[in-house]
């Protein structure tokens, strides 16, 4: 299947996965009768997929994973640059960074016997005053020294998309002020242990729209959807 099944595309619309699946087939005359545009397919699809992944020395699976995926949406985004509407390629947050993260990704979680909840970021373990970096060029629209459970929080808006939001939270201290301009790998904080469950940073993306609009009010965010942020990552 196209990737309606992997956590982040919660907020890709159907319209969006046919747009990606009809450039990437060419057309929708060419669908097989088995062929669908709302994230199934069949052969005609998984063919061009093959061909893509191939192209981009990823194995020639014919399924979309997470990697496939986000060179997708890149590909397509350049293409068509119209629906560049919630997309921007970001920088890593930690100078050291990699894919492991403390005990929690992004998606549904439960802690300590509690309901399962939504965790809407990724969480990296490490030690009280890493240094944080910008993972975007922007302009800082809040920064929080005591933000409820999540501690100091500093959220920057992208300057190459408007509707791009990035949080980064429990930190101990922090070189920017609302207002001031960054640039993506500029330090901008240091990590902290305000966290559960041990000492980490929160590392969130909210995407802006009209049905769901970013608001900053009060020294807090508000409205958006929340995304799983390793589509944006490298």
């Amino acid at each position: 299947m196209l990737p309606v099944t992997i956590p982040h595309a919660g907020y890709v619309s159907v319209t969006k996965l046919k747009k990606v699946q009809v450039w990437l087939v060419g057309s929708s005359k060419d669908f097989t009768y088995s062929e669908k545009t709302d994230g199934s397919y069949g052969k005609t699809t998984a063919g061009k997929i093959k061909e893509f992944q191939n192209m981009h020395g990823l194995p020639g699976t014919g399924t979309v994973d997470a990697t496939t995926w986000k060179l997708l949406q890149n590909e397509y985004y350049k293409a068509n640059p119209v629906y560049n509407d919630q997309y921007v390629i970001m920088g890593n947050p930690l100078a050291d960074m990699n894919r492991t993260v403390r005990r929690d990704n992004f998606g549904w979680r439960q802690m300590d016997g509690r309901a399962p909840a939504m965790h809407n970021g990724l969480d990296f373990a490490r030690a009280v005053g890493t240094s944080v970096l910008s993972a975007v060029d922007g302009k800082v629209v809040l920064a929080n020294d005591s933000y409820g459970a999540r501690g100091m929080t500093v959220v920057v808006q992208s300057s190459h998309n408007s509707n791009v939001y990035v949080v980064i939270q429990h930190l101990s201290s922090r070189q920017v002020s609302v207002g001031d301009r960054v640039s993506q790998s500029q330090n901008i904080a240091a990590t902290g242990d305000t966290g559960s469950g041990g000492k980490h940073l929160h590392f969130e993306v909210i995407i802006s729209s009209e049905e769901s609009p970013v608001t900053i009010s009060n020294n807090k965010i508000s409205g958006g959807t929340t995304m799983n942020p390793w589509i944006f990552l490298p």
